[in-house]
């Protein structure tokens, strides 16, 4: 009688490993051992509505010859611990591992149109965690229509990775860069509890903006690589 092979089993992408509780291993060790994220590229920080509206215009052109731009999104805004979340002051995009603009649009009169036509645009797509509540609350805050945005053009990238794992965990932006990249991101309170409507953000808080969005999209791009 022949003796067969057992089939070859798909050995899955190192991320992609949990342990029996549902958690990489990683996540027991001392994370000071992970090199750290942050993004070396440009910063383009846009603090008027014509400096915004230059900054989409040329993000419209790069998608026209393209089927479709993926784009890293974060959003931030300041935190009062009597009165809980203040209005977005800070929105800042990645399309591209180089390049990141920030929108300062606590410093503007309102949201500009430019942007809000960049929403809008059926070859744009969003990714990010808890993109989906960063989108709605900008809804709120501007009284825009994100809905039909949410529903085609939008990636969770917590959602992404469960599907993926096929889990159920509750992934934070530093803890799924930490899973999938094996980096930290640097989640220093300081920074991210640090006033987002000051007239200037200081290059420290640029950097970490930027780093959020940058994060998003490398992650985006990781998984899809490595199913």
């Amino acid at each position: 009688m022949a003796v067969h092979d057992k089939p070859s089993q798909r050995k899955l992408p190192a991320w992609m490993t949990l342990n029996a509780e549902g958690e990489n291993e990683q996540f027991t060790h001392d994370t000071n051992e992970n090199p750290n994220l942050s993004f070396m590229g440009t910063v383009h920080y846009c603090r008027t509505e014509k400096e915004c509206g230059r900054a989409c215009e040329s993000l419209m052109k790069q998608v026209e010859t393209q089927e479709e731009l993926v784009i890293g999104f974060d959003m931030e805004w300041p935190v009062h611990f009597k009165t809980g979340s203040g209005k977005t002051a800070l929105i800042q995009i990645c399309a591209e591992e180089q390049t990141c603009y920030l929108f300062h649009v606590s410093c503007m009169r309102s949201l500009p149109e430019a942007f809000v036509h960049l929403l809008k645009h059926p070859k744009f797509k969003l990714v990010g965690v808890n993109i989906k509540n960063d989108l709605w609350k900008l809804s709120r805050d501007f009284g825009i229509t994100v809905k039909p945005l949410i529903e085609s053009r939008v990636v969770d990238l917590g959602e992404l990775a469960n599907e993926t794992l096929r889990s159920g965990q509750r992934w934070s932006l530093d803890r799924l860069v930490l899973h999938v990249l094996k980096m930290r991101l640097d989640k220093n309170d300081l920074i991210r509890k640090s006033d987002w409507r000051m007239e200037t953000l200081s290059a420290v808080q640029q950097c970490y903006a930027a780093t959020d969005a940058y994060a998003s999209l490398l992650l985006y791009n990781y998984i899809k690589m490595n199913p």
